[in-house]
């Protein structure tokens, strides 16, 4: 694969809407896919027993999804495009080609149950996502090769030296039971209790604490990208070449990128990842996996 780079000092970052804000965070490389454009992965026992999926017309809410320890799901309010996001989180929403245009205006409440499977990761909770896609909107897709502007997250001093706000820390949350996979509500703060932290005091270790404009905690560099990546314009890839566990802390003014109206005194994203962490948004273009839609119908109520 051939890559060509421009570098850019001053990206502009944005969002479309607070909706899109209530992500759940793409922690998941890619996999090897079958020809028939599902992973292998999905292949296994990863599948809910149980679905039941309502319309949902009043009373719309941020489409946080619910994990329960048994391998449960609930998701209120979500449209089917978020839940195709949810199910490839290595993928922007607004990267997915072919979605219809009803997955985008038409909202759901769903209930899943697991007796015999409980996901470990987010890796496993996604390929139940894509089986239960399958098995009820008869989903189908591939994936093509094209040429994409994203941004290159890099490390800004040509010293390599970090923020003051970034330091490495000698963990490895993987080992802990899981716990760097057992992320709140799916929404990618992480807490090692699997509990509401408690925001009056810092994060415990492992624990990646997501709030309105102030990110703190232990966190891998893919983990932070996907954090970013759904604020930006563009898909975000990791070339900093850091590895393993880092304490952030990150605070700026998130109504920049969403283009709220009023006095605006805080950092944009892209200033304060300069700023407090060290960290470049530069653009790129790379020839790269586009997830494309080839069929996903309307589900029956039930």
């Amino acid at each position: 694969m051939r890559c060509d780079t421009v570098n850019s000092d001053s990206p502009s970052l944005g969002i479309a809407t607070l909706w899109f804000c209530a992500a759940a965070l793409a922690f998941l490389s890619l996999s090897a896919r079958d020809s028939d454009g599902s992973q292998r992965a999905d292949r296994a026992t990863l599948a809910f027993d149980v679905v039941s999926i309502k319309p949902r017309t009043s009373d719309l809410a941020l489409p946080f999804p619910r994990w329960t320890p048994e391998g449960g799901l609930a998701v209120r309010g979500v449209t089917i495009a978020f839940l195709v996001s949810l199910a490839f989180p290595e993928v922007r929403l607004a990267d997915i080609v072919g979605l219809p245009r009803w997955t985008t205006s038409q909202h759901y409440d769903i209930q899943a149950t697991a007796a015999n499977v409980s996901p470990k990761n987010r890796e496993e909770r996604a390929a139940m996502l894509r089986a239960l896609l399958r098995n009820r909107f008869d989903f189908a897709f591939h994936w093509e090769d094209r040429k994409s502007d994203v941004f290159h997250l890099t490390i800004a001093r040509s010293d390599r030296r970090l923020g003051s706000q970034m330091r490495p820390v000698d963990i490895d949350c993987a080992a802990q039971d899981g716990v760097a996979n057992a992320d709140v509500n799916g929404t990618g703060a992480r807490n090692s209790a699997g509990k509401t932290p408690d925001h009056s005091v810092p994060p415990s270790s492992c624990e990646f604490r997501l709030l309105w404009g102030n990110w703190e905690g232990d966190t891998t560099m893919s983990d932070l990208v996907a954090v970013i990546r759904r604020y930006a314009t563009r898909d975000v890839i990791d070339r900093t070449g850091l590895g393993g566990y880092y304490r952030v802390k990150l605070i700026f003014d998130p109504g920049i990128e969403l283009g709220i109206e009023g006095d605006r005194a805080g950092l944009g994203l892209s200033t304060a990842l300069r700023e407090q962490l060290g960290l470049r948004l530069r653009t790129a273009q790379v020839v790269r996996p586009v997830l494309i839609v080839d069929r996903l119908n309307m589900p029956s109520e039930n």
